[in-house]
């Protein structure tokens, strides 16, 4: 099932990762790596990392062998876009361990 709904991860988009906070307590990141996502925008509620509810109105999937956090930024329509919460689809192949496409919450 996710071998061809990968195909449909098309949109370019760019994932600044994050890279350590300065002297400032500002947020400093690495060179932008170019990927592809398919983008829906619905509203969702889902958790973030800390169990608190929060509202999603975009969300990205994209592929699970792309390495992403949520102290990460995404480029997405040329701005720079904090990430709410990420979650994970499975194929059942990997046990769980690795995932097949990340949902990006933003």
């Amino acid at each position: 099932m996710f071998k061809s709904t990968k195909k449909w991860l098309n949109i370019p988009i760019q994932i600044k990762p994050f890279l350590q906070y300065d002297g400032a307590g500002d947020k400093s990141y690495d060179v932008a790596v170019d990927t592809k996502c398919y983008r829906e925008g619905k509203t969702v509620v889902v958790r973030d990392v800390a169990g608190n509810e929060i509202v999603s109105q975009k969300q990205l999937y994209i592929d699970g062998s792309v390495v992403i956090k949520t102290t990460d930024l995404i480029v997405l329509d040329g701005k720079d876009t904090t990430i709410q919460a990420i979650g994970a689809f499975y194929d059942g192949n990997t046990n769980g361990t690795v995932p097949d496409i990340w949902v990006v919450y933003l």
